[in-house]
């Protein structure tokens, strides 16, 4: 069985959708699946998967320009020569901008997760988020409807790279100058500027996790300063915490080298505070305790998009103005998982 993938999306829909491609590598024995997809799920993929075909679609991007997948011709030479005709195709961006890539993917059955309405004619088989569900329980609605697979594979179940979490340890413990204190991984950007919190309450968030948890924040963030036309602003985020928390909290906001690198630093987190993002997501899946503040836009996209994992407690409100850093505090002071950390570092440093 062959399936590709049209799997543009960003790291938080990657992480669920990992466990997606994981599932059908195990349940379907004799399957063959390719791929398009961006730079931060393509070194995921590949490191992790054994995919037949890897396309990075900003290579093709910088190479062709952005409007190459409009060009009908153009995009049936790409996909004719490097992915040829497949039984499936899985579509997670079916949108109007892609539809002569879509149309250029010979396969027998054409499958759309959540597409434009306008793009519903081109598939034979639909499937749409419903209320109150998550987007992991759509991609698994997806595997039973389609595939007749009941048994999933649970998101996080990354491979370790041990030369790689060697390299995240002597690294971090140069910067931490062997500090024993446990970690707390902050997250203050995110794409969209109505998600991200003031820094001033970032600030003293990060200051009390200093002063009365003895906590050490390694500050994280994207290196990109743009998406499109939209500002990033994780680095001066970060900066400007760095500067509040007089230089205690670790500023590694576009200095973690690769997303595996991301993965296995936030691993090493005794907890984590981030934003509606894609880390938020790794930290959530890979069982880190995570406290997510979160901008709902609707109900429905608080439902499929909040972090998703048995150690996260989300606050969420309608504007970001609404959540209070004595609010975050008092969530953090209640949370059995904080307490724990708190107990333990006493009881090492009663050893000590």
């Amino acid at each position: 069985m062959k399936i590709h993938i049209n799997a543009r999306a960003g790291l938080g829909d990657t992480v669920y959708f990992f466990s997606i491609i994981q599932t059908l590598l195990k349940y379907i024995k004799t399957v063959d699946i390719s791929a398009i997809c961006w730079n931060t799920a393509q070194e995921l993929y590949s490191s992790q998967l054994p995919l037949r075909q890897i396309i990075n679609a900003n290579d093709l991007v910088n190479v062709m320009g952005k409007g190459w997948s409009h060009t009908s011709a153009r995009a049936k030479k790409i996909f004719a020569d490097k992915i040829g005709k497949v039984d499936y195709y899985i579509d997670l961006q079916a949108k109007q901008s892609y539809l002569n890539e879509t149309l250029s993917v010979e396969a027998n059955t054409r499958i759309a997760v959540n597409p434009e309405t306008s793009m519903t004619d081109y598939y034979d088989v639909v499937i749409r988020t419903m209320p109150d569900e998550h987007i992991l329980e759509t991609y698994r609605r997806m595997l039973s409807e389609v595939f007749g697979i009941a048994q999933y594979i649970e998101p996080g179940r990354f491979v370790e790279i041990p030369e790689l979490g060697s390299k995240v340890d002597r690294i971090t413990e140069l910067l931490l100058k062997k500090e024993r204190r446990p970690v707390v991984c902050i997250h203050p950007g995110a794409k969209g500027l109505e998600k991200l919190w003031n820094v001033l309450h970032w600030g003293q968030v990060v200051n009390w996790l200093i002063n009365e948890r003895n906590f050490q924040p390694v500050i994280l963030g994207s290196s990109l300063r743009f998406a499109g036309m939209s500002p990033i602003l994780d680095i001066p985020s970060a900066q400007a915490i760095q500067l509040l928390s007089y230089d205690k909290a670790l500023d590694m906001a576009g200095k973690t080298e690769s997303v595996l690198f991301l993965i296995e630093l936030i691993r090493r987190a005794r907890l984590y505070i981030g934003l509606d993002t894609g880390p938020t997501h790794i930290a959530a899946v890979c069982g880190v305790p995570t406290l997510e503040l979160f901008k709902r836009e609707s109900p429905a996209q608080y439902s499929a998009w909040r972090a998703r994992g048995d150690k996260v407690v989300t606050i969420v409100e309608d504007s970001m103005d609404l959540i209070t850093p004595e609010r975050v505090i008092a969530q953090l002071q209640d949370w059995q998982a904080l307490k724990d950390v708190s107990i333990r570092r006493q009881v090492t440093n009663t050893r000590d």
